[in-house]
């Protein structure tokens, strides 16, 4: 959370009109390999982070 990659859940219905953003037009399946491999290894290590994370110190002081 604190390198601000992973928030909270928007209300996307009021962020575009459509609920997706940008053009598929210039999109490859190796572009979708390369995005779903990044994603999934940042969001493993955000998982094993929030893993051992200590639940009873969540908030800056």
């Amino acid at each position: 959370m604190k390198e601000k990659w992973a928030w909270a859940q928007r209300a996307w219905t009021q962020a575009t009109q459509d609920t997706g953003s940008g053009t598929p037009a210039a999109s490859t399946a190796e572009k979708g390999a390369q995005y779903a491999a990044l994603l999934s290894s940042r969001l493993a290590s955000y998982l094993v982070e929030l893993a051992a994370a200590d639940a009873t110190d969540l908030y800056e002081r």
